[in-house]
């Protein structure tokens, strides 16, 4: 945007409902862009469910040039449980023109073919890349149980696959659970996340049909897992259902 907007002034705002994570943001976004006097920056400890209550965020289009580009990297999207409503609800404030740019894990094979999932799917297959070893967050989950599980002897994790709490068409998720070794002998179980993945064409129609057409995508892989980067634009209207 700096490349393409020279003699523009941008605004960055960045939302999270955790303090430290709003503290680290900042810090790093002003390390990397401080100097640009044309870039301002603000940090709002907020919940993302609620986007629609902070007035800053979504000034009318009729009072300012400026449009919006709502970005939701990581595994944002895909840990919230019920996409549609998201969209529906807490992306109602936003504009003709305003853009949504999505970070989310590929579907290696159809939803409704899960024999194909479990051999394609790295997570569920557990056919890891040789020398992959365990996740950075993986290990931090492990992390948390091993914290506040007290005197546990062990922590595993696997995958399981579900297709049944997954409401956007084409999408299903691993369902990544942790058990738990105690000194007793016995062994307790715990669902740590879900991690989805996407059907792109399915998603897009999904979106188009809450109001966001689909402008542009972008496939890369991952060394454990392809990822799609997706582009839509608010349009004048949502798609009429058929």
């Amino acid at each position: 945007l700096l490349e393409q907007a020279e003699n523009r002034n941008l605004r960055l705002y960045m939302l999270d409902i955790s303090q430290p994570l709003c503290c680290a943001a900042y810090r790093h976004a002003a390390h990397v862009l401080g100097h640009l006097s044309r870039v301002s920056l603000y940090s709002i400890q907020g919940n993302f469910y609620n986007l629609q209550r902070y007035s800053q965020l979504l000034s009318s289009p009729t009072r300012t040039h400026r449009r919006r580009v709502v970005c939701m990297f990581g595994n944002t999207f895909g840990n919230i449980d019920n996409e549609v409503t998201f969209v529906r609800n807490s992306l109602v404030g936003f504009s003709p023109g305003d853009m949504l740019l999505l970070s989310v894990p590929e579907a290696p094979a159809p939803a409704d073919k899960p024999d194909q999932i479990l051999s394609k799917d790295l997570r569920l297959s557990a056919k890891l890349p040789a020398g992959y070893g365990i996740s950075h967050h993986d290990q931090q989950l492990i992390s948390v149980v091993n914290r506040y599980v007290e005197g546990n002897c062990g922590v595993e994790l696997f995958s399981v696959l579900d297709r049944t709490s997954c409401v956007v068409p084409g999408s299903y998720a691993a369902d990544v659970r942790a058990t738990v070794k105690l000194p007793s002998g016995d062994t307790k179980q715990f669902s740590m996340y879900t991690a989805k993945r996407y059907d792109r064409e399915q998603l897009d129609q999904t979106m188009a049909s809450e109001g966001w057409e689909a402008v542009a995508h972008w496939r890369y892989d991952t060394d454990y897992h392809p990822l799609l980067l997706l582009l839509y634009r608010r349009a004048d209207r949502p798609l009429e259902s058929a």
